[in-house]
């Protein structure tokens, strides 16, 4: 994916303007200049952030609650994982079922609804002592999904309402967008963390409390941002092709891409969440490091190489091919994981695993970017399933890690972890991160596809969301 251009900017400005929200700005914004005219929109970004920061206090609420969770009802470890797989079904599930709603009523209605559930949600964590007794854990699962799946829906549309944005070079925009991403995430640990170590363990149930406060603001934030409406299929009468062969062709042109786009998405989350996740794990058994320092410098360490490698892009990427960023750095992702997979030496893993933040970090948001400009007419729904596939790489990354690490330390590698001078869970670990570097290597070969395939103009772009949806249906002219 490309740097959008200059001419696409200016044919595109005047239909984008108008659609924003606000019945007296529509009028006016056609003729103001861009730096005005995004001087209307820091409303949005405001409301985009605290979006997210509802989103990342939601997914790690309950794991770092959960120490005083099993202390105080006895609680086994385990459940934790139970609760997070929980999560992410219900998360899916609800994208999959609603993935078409908000380009039936438009994104404002669902935002202000997610928020809303989000805040009750927390307040019903809150209350878990009270209504549910000693049934504690159902209560937790009741408000976790209840959050969880409204901040994961919500976050889903963040993405193609900042891509609607009339906005010179998005890439550097979205980029800079999803840098705050670990910086918010950062201080939603911190807050509930320090929430936890203030508070007495007995009244944990305070912090989601306080944290009411953020989707409450969210919520007043959507009811007054101005919002571009994400365009759909039918919101434009002209096509890329007529008549039969070329429409049917172009047809399934249009479909290719877009699976290419998903399965890019998809290795491109688990060659990102394989390493975010297991880091930790890995450097300290597979590199033999004490915990402490594998704890600090794995994901620590990953979540700064992916902020830093979006910030440099977002401050510097003016005019830079994207996509060449995103071949180069899933190849550098690649030889990473050879490198902490074979290397002899503890510091080398650790600083070849550091890297792999950097390397994977702007193919997330390149992915987005590319998917909103070559379907500009798909709305909010092309998002939803972007994300939909994301989560499957972002869970199936890390569990085909962890189960790979268990077939393997098994009694065929005795020998060779004997062989080797290292234990046999060691060489198990390093033997799963090399099988898993199937993953960058496919993100590379996708990308190199996608540089060319995304070049073509021939594409009907209208095609794709019509198929997903059955029938797109045009939203409201502004929100």
């Amino acid at each position: 994916m490309d740097t959008v251009s200059e001419q696409q900017i200016l044919d595109n400005e005047a239909e984008s303007a108008c659609a924003a929200v606000g019945p007296l700005e529509a009028a006016e914004q056609t003729s103001e200049p861009t730096e005005e005219k995004l001087g209307k929109y820091k409303l949005t970004l405001a409301a985009c952030v605290m979006s997210v920061l509802t989103f990342v206090v939601a997914i790690n609420l309950v794991p770092v609650l959960f120490v005083p969770l099993m202390n105080l009802y006895d609680l086994p470890f385990s459940h934790l994982g139970v609760l997070i797989a929980i999560s992410f079904v219900a998360q899916t599930f609800v994208m999959i079922v609603l993935a078409k709603v908000p380009d039936k009523v438009g994104v404002r209605p669902v935002l202000i609804v997610a928020t809303l559930l989000c805040a009750a949600g927390f307040l019903m964590m809150f209350l878990v002592p009270v209504i549910f007794g000693g049934a504690i854990f159902a209560g937790i699962v009741v408000a976790m999904v209840m959050y969880g799946t409204a901040a994961g829906f919500m976050v889903a549309m963040i993405n193609p309402i900042v891509n609607a944005l009339p906005i010179r070079n998005k890439e550097r925009t979205l980029t800079l967008f999803h840098t705050s991403f670990a910086a918010l995430m950062v201080l939603a640990i911190l807050g509930t963390t320090l929430g936890v170590f203030f508070l007495p363990y007995e009244s944990w149930n305070f912090v989601p409390l306080i944290w009411v406060a953020v989707p409450i603001t969210a919520t007043i934030l959507w009811i007054r941002a101005p919002i571009v409406r994400p365009k759909t299929a039918k919101d434009g009468e002209a096509k890329i092709t007529e008549g039969g062969k070329d429409r049917a062709s172009s047809k399934a042109t249009s479909k290719g891409i877009f699976l290419l786009l998903l399965l890019a998405m998809t290795v491109a989350m688990a060659s990102e969440a394989i390493v975010g996740k297991g880091s930790s794990s890995y450097i300290d058994v597979g590199l033999n490091v004490p915990k402490i320092v594998g704890d600090i410098l794995g994901p620590a360490m990953f979540a700064v190489g992916l902020g830093v490698g979006r910030l440099i892009y977002g401050l510097w990427g003016k005019k830079r091919s994207m996509s060449a960023f995103m071949i180069g750095g899933s190849a550098v992702c690649f030889v990473l994981y050879l490198v902490a997979a074979l290397t002899p030496v503890a510091a080398i893993g650790v600083v070849a695993l550091a890297l792999v933040g950097l390397s994977v970090s702007l193919l997330v948001p390149g992915m987005i970017v590319a998917t909103g400009n070559k379907f500009r007419k798909g709305g909010v729904l092309i998002f939803i399933v972007m994300a939909i596939a994301g989560k499957v790489g972002a869970a199936g990354g890390p569990a085909l890690f962890g189960i790979l690490g268990g077939v393997l330390d098994a009694q065929f590698m005795v020998s060779i972890a004997y062989n080797l001078g290292m234990s046999t869970q060691e060489a198990a670990l390093r033997a799963t991160l090399l099988l898993c570097a199937i993953f960058p290597l496919v993100s590379t070969v996708l990308q190199i596809v996608l540089r060319k395939r995304l070049r073509d103009k021939s594409v009907d772009e209208d095609t794709v969301a019509e198929d997903i949806g059955g029938a797109t249906v045009a939203t409201e002219g502004t929100e």
